[in-house]
C-alpha cells in the first residue's frame, strides 16, 4: 500500500476497503469515489504504470552482471571431451562503469519514476473528478425530474380549476386548452429527461467499474454545503509536479550523456588447474577506448541539451496553465456560490410567493390564466436554476480538486 497526499485544502478522505458487494442501495459521493478507486480501469492502469516505473529504478543503479568462464585447454586432436584436457582455466570478470555513470542513470530513472507517479496522480485525480461530475449529473437530472413531476401535479390542479371555472362560465375554453398544452409540454420534457438520466446513470456505473446494468441509486436530497477550507498551492498540482520531475530526469540524462564519453574499466582474475593440481593465477585490468563513442556521444549531448530547454519551457508553460485554470475555476466557484445564495434567498421565495398569490387571485378572477401560468413557469425555472447553479459549483469544486491534487489517494500496489 502506498499513500500519496495531495494538498492541504479540499481533501476528501478515501479509506480503501475491499468491496465484495454493494451493501447500501443508496450511494453517497464518498462511497462512489472509494468504489472508483478500487474498480475503475483507468485508475488501476495508472497504478500499474507506477509499479512498472518503480521496478526500473534499482536495476539502473547496478553494474553489468559479472561473467564466469571455464576453458578446457590442451585437448588432444580429435577429442571434444573436457575430461581429456590437460589444463582447465577459470576466470571471473567484471565491467566497472566510470565513476558517476551508474549514479546518473539511476537518478535519471528515479526522476522518470517521479514523473510517471505524478502523471498517474493527475490521471487518478482527473478520473475521480469525472466520477464526481457524473455523480452530480445524475443527481441534477433526478432533481429536475422531481421538479417537473411536481409541476405536472400543479398544472393538473390548475387544469382542474380552469375546467371548473369554464363549467360555470367564469373562464373561456382557451384557458383549459392552455393548461392542457402546458401539461403536455412538461410530459414531453419528462420523456427526454428520463432518457438522459438513464444514460448518465450508465456513465456513472461504468466509471465506478460496474457493469452497465448495475445502475447506482443516489440520495433523494443532498443538503447544499459550501467548501470552507483554503485551497492548496498550485505548486502541489500533479501537472506541475510532473513537469518538474521531467526537468530533473533530463538534467540527469544530460549529465549521463557527458559521462558516456568517459571510458569504462574491466577487472578479471584467472586461475588454472593442470592434472587436478592448482596452477598459477592471473589478475587482469582493462579500460575501454571510447573512440567510436565520441561522434555519437556529442550528438547525444546536443540532443539532451535541447531537450532540457524544451522541458524548462514546458514546465514554465504548465505552471502558467495551472495558474490560469486555478483563477478561472475559483472565479466560477465564487460566481456559482453567489448565484445559489441569490436564488435561495431572493428568487425562489419571490417565485413561491408570486405563485401562491396568483393562484388565489385567479380563483377570484383578479388575474388572467396566463399570469398564473407565468407564475408557475417562473417558480419551476427558479428551482431548476438552483439545481443548475449547484451543479456548476460542485463540478468546479471537483475540477479544482483534480487540478490541485485535492484528493487523498490510497491505492494498493499490485
Amino acid at each position: 500500500m502506498r499513500m500519496k497526499h495531495f494538498g492541504k485544502g479540499i481533501v476528501l478522505a478515501l479509506i480503501f476497503t475491499f468491496i465484495v458487494g454493494y451493501t447500501s442501495e443508496v450511494l453517497t459521493l464518498e462511497e462512489a469515489l472509494e468504489e472508483a478507486m478500487h474498480s475503475n480501469p483507468t485508475i488501476l492502469a495508472a497504478d500499474a504504470q507506477v509499479d512498472a516505473a518503480s521496478a526500473r529504478v534499482l536495476p539502473a543503479f547496478l553494474w553489468p552482471d559479472p561473467s564466469f568462464e571455464v576453458m578446457w585447454m590442451n585437448i588432444p586432436p580429435g577429442s571434444l571431451d573436457p575430461a581429456d584436457a590437460g589444463m582447465t582455466q577459470y576466470s571471473v570478470s567484471q565491467m566497472i562503469a566510470f565513476p558517476g555513470k551508474t549514479l546518473a542513470r539511476g537518478t535519471a530513472m528515479a526522476a522518470k519514476q517521479d514523473m510517471v507517479e505524478a502523471q498517474s496522480d493527475a490521471t487518478v485525480s482527473r478520473t475521480l473528478a469525472d466520477v464526481e461530475r457524473a455523480y452530480w449529473t445524475v443527481y441534477r437530472l433526478s432533481r429536475d425530474r422531481d421538479i417537473l413531476n411536481e409541476s405536472l401535479v400543479l398544472l393538473g390542479q390548475l387544469l382542474a380549476s380552469a375546467r371548473s371555472r369554464y363549467a360555470t362560465g367564469a373562464a373561456p375554453q382557451a384557458e383549459v386548452l392552455r393548461a392542457q398544452l402546458a401539461r403536455s409540454e412538461i410530459e414531453v420534457k419528462l420523456i427526454g429527461l428520463e432518457e438522459k438520466l438513464r444514460a448518465s446513470k450508465i456513465e456513472l456505473a461504468l466509471l465506478l467499474g460496474r457493469g452497465s446494468a448495475d445502475l447506482p441509486t443516489l440520495p433523494e436530497d443532498i443538503p447544499i454545503e459550501f467548501a470552507v477550507t483554503e485551497f492548496p498551492s498550485t505548486e502541489t498540482a500533479p501537472m506541475v509536479q510532473m513537469s518538474e520531475a521531467k526537468v530533473r530526469a533530463i538534467n540527469r540524462q544530460l549529465t549521463g550523456a557527458w559521462l558516456d564519453l568517459m571510458p569504462d574499466f574491466m577487472a578479471a582474475y584467472r586461475w588454472r588447474e593442470a592434472n587436478g593440481e592448482m596452477g598459477s593465477g592471473d589478475v587482469m585490468v582493462g579500460i575501454t577506448l571510447p573512440i567510436w563513442v565520441w561522434p555519437k556521444g556529442s550528438n547525444r549531448i546536443i540532443e539532451a541539451s535541447a531537450s532540457r530547454k524544451v522541458a524548462l519551457y514546458q514546465s514554465e508553460a504548465t505552471s502558467n496553465q495551472v495558474e490560469t485554470m486555478y483563477a478561472k475555476l475559483t472565479a466560477k466557484l465564487t460566481a456559482s456560490r453567489a448565484e445559489i445564495e441569490r436564488i435561495q434567498h431572493e428568487v425562489l421565495p419571490l417565485a413561491e410567493q408570486a405563485l401562491a398569490s396568483s393562484r388565489l387571485a385567479y380563483e377570484t378572477g383578479a388575474v388572467e390564466f396566463n399570469t398564473l401560468l407565468d407564475a408557475e413557469r417562473s417558480w419551476r425555472s427558479a428551482r431548476m436554476s438552483l439545481e443548475a447553479s449547484r451543479f456548476e459549483y460542485q463540478t468546479a469544486l471537483a475540477d479544482l480538486r483534480a487540478l490541485l491534487g485535492g484528493y487523498e489517494i490510497a491505492r494498493e500496489t499490485r
